[in-house]
């Protein structure tokens, strides 16, 4: 029930049988997500949604969308930006980078 559901509006966000569909009750207490961008790069953003003390995330390059800039066949070494620190992060010729993002907070990295 609740307006939602008697939103006009609200038809496209349907889940097909004409119902609102429902929000998780819970957040996951971490999410990594991944964007290919122009130039075969890919933006990484980390999200800990927990109270605890930080995460510690890895990210195999293999596994990231539209990477092609570097790694696997383009036989060159990753570089990895963090955006919002405004430096790079050394990763040698590493295969995957790692992070560490603290309680409720998130890292956005470029990877090229």
């Amino acid at each position: 029930g609740g307006v939602f559901d008697k939103s006009t509006e609200m038809i496209q966000y349907t889940n097909g049988g004409g119902n609102v569909g429902k929000l998780p009750t819970e957040t996951p207490k971490w999410q990594t997500f991944a964007k290919p961008l122009s130039g075969g790069r890919t933006a990484v953003l980390l999200l800990n949604s927990q109270a605890n003390p930080a995460q510690d995330f890895s990210v195999p390059f293999a596994h990231l969308p539209g990477l092609t800039a570097c790694g696997g066949e383009a036989q060159k070494a990753c570089t990895v930006r963090s955006v919002w620190e405004h430096k790079d992060v050394s990763v040698g010729q590493s295969t995957s980078f790692s992070a560490s993002v603290d309680a409720f907070d998130a890292g956005l990295y470029v990877i090229a």
